[in-house]
């Protein structure tokens, strides 16, 4: 969320989306409307305590809400060409929060982490090959980096600023 802060960014989706390959960049389809936030998201970023105060929160201390109570109409769009990939990890043991992933590594942290999908109906061979191919191309078309994410919510968000920020100057 606090990635929306930024006068460029727009949200296509907080959780997953679909990619379609093409033969210049990837293209990525939102299909949820609402975000999902945790209850202390005010705490850590004053800007968004108005969308928590509208938000009913469950007993797990989570809420979904409409992000354009913050951004408005227009910070919400349905698709959108990928030129980034922020991969996302949690290793307290790894000191280093950002580096940059070649299509090669990228499919190798995804293999390691199951696609990121502990939710898959089918994993069988056939299925794997096909998630390999679909990566090794979705990686090839972007740029990917990887971002540990143990330090505080503020530091996560300014090593992925800076790469965004970066990234914009290309």
């Amino acid at each position: 969320m606090g990635l929306l802060l930024l006068g460029n960014a727009r949200l296509v989706a907080d959780d997953w989306y679909f990619v379609r390959l093409s033969s210049r960049k990837p293209i990525a389809f939102g299909s949820e409307k609402n975000c999902y936030i945790d209850a202390d998201l005010g705490k850590i970023w004053g800007e968004y305590r108005k969308l928590v105060d509208k938000a009913e929160v469950d007993k797990e201390g989570r809420a979904v809400v409409n992000v354009r109570w913050i951004v408005g109409n227009g910070g919400v769009i349905p698709l959108t060409t990928i030129q980034e990939i922020v991969l996302l990890k949690r290793e307290p043991i790894d000191e280093r929060v950002a580096v940059s992933l070649d299509e090669d590594d990228a499919l190798q942290y995804m293999l390691t982490k199951d696609f990121c999908n502990p939710h898959q109906l089918v994993s069988d061979n056939r299925k794997l090959e096909l998630r390999k191919e679909f990566f090794r191309e979705f990686f090839r078309q972007t740029t990917v980096h990887l971002v540990n994410t143990t330090g505080t919510p503020q530091v996560t968000q300014q090593q992925i600023r800076e790469i965004v920020v970066e990234a914009s100057k290309r």
